[in-house]
């Protein structure tokens, strides 16, 4: 199963034991992310090269970015106590179907006899990631994380925000909403001309650990390639 939990620990209670659902935002490109077969890497070009985008490469991307990053505005309107995970995952593939994307996640990988059966994966307080969508009410206080990715014409939009649901919540779990974010917009920072992936992992991981929280080290990153096969 891809949905994962921190055994033994007590998420919300426990400051110094914490591990972050980090906020991350990305876009990358490829034909079908979901398909179970090895990516193809392009003729001529190294596995560790990052390629120049085209302005119509960009665009697209643009164009997927907005569209997820949407989707997460409608989920994030019915993000309440009594709201099912499952109502949640409906909102997001509606969404996407209906702006022309795939769900990129659901029924991956191709060919598995256990693919993920949903669009988002909603993972709530313990659970590190990839939580799959149900019948679970959310409840005041929850901790919740809005994973997703859709794409569309080849390029992919991959967006995860984290929530404390309803009013409740105790002083961690907003804290650690607050850090998750802040490590985001520290890690964008370090994006620029001249420096490395690995400047910007680290901004994100200083931010994270100056502020007593963790990274969760088994689930650090992804490996993107440039083209799918």
């Amino acid at each position: 199963m891809l949905k994962q939990s921190l055994q033994n620990k007590n998420l919300l209670g426990r400051a110094n034991k914490v591990r972050p659902i980090i906020v991350v935002v990305s876009v990358f490109d490829g034909q079908r992310m979901c398909r179970g077969r090895r990516p193809r890497r392009p003729e001529g070009k190294s596995e560790k090269m990052i390629s120049i985008k085209s302005e119509k490469e960009i665009k697209k991307m643009r164009e997927i970015g907005k569209i997820v990053a949407q989707a997460q505005e409608e989920m994030k309107k019915a993000l309440k106590p009594g709201v099912t995970t499952g109502e949640l995952d409906k909102i997001c593939e509606e969404f996407f179907l209906s702006h022309g994307c795939n769900c990129s996640c659901k029924g991956y990988p191709e060919g598995d006899p256990n693919p993920f059966p949903a669009t988002a994966c909603i993972s709530v307080n313990d659970e590190v990631i990839h939580g799959i969508p149900g019948n679970r009410v959310l409840k005041d206080g929850d901790l919740v994380c809005l994973d997703i990715v859709a794409d569309k014409d080849g390029y992919f939009g991959d967006c995860t925000r984290c929530y404390v649901v309803g009013e409740g919540g105790s002083p961690v779990a907003h804290k650690l909403v607050e850090i998750a974010e802040k490590s985001f917009w520290e890690g964008i920072k370090q994006a620029k001309p001249g420096n490395r992936i690995s400047d910007i992992s680290h901004a994100i991981q200083e931010c994270v650990e100056s502020n007593g929280f963790s990274v969760v080290r088994e689930y650090q990153g992804h490996r993107n390639w440039y083209r799918y096969a």
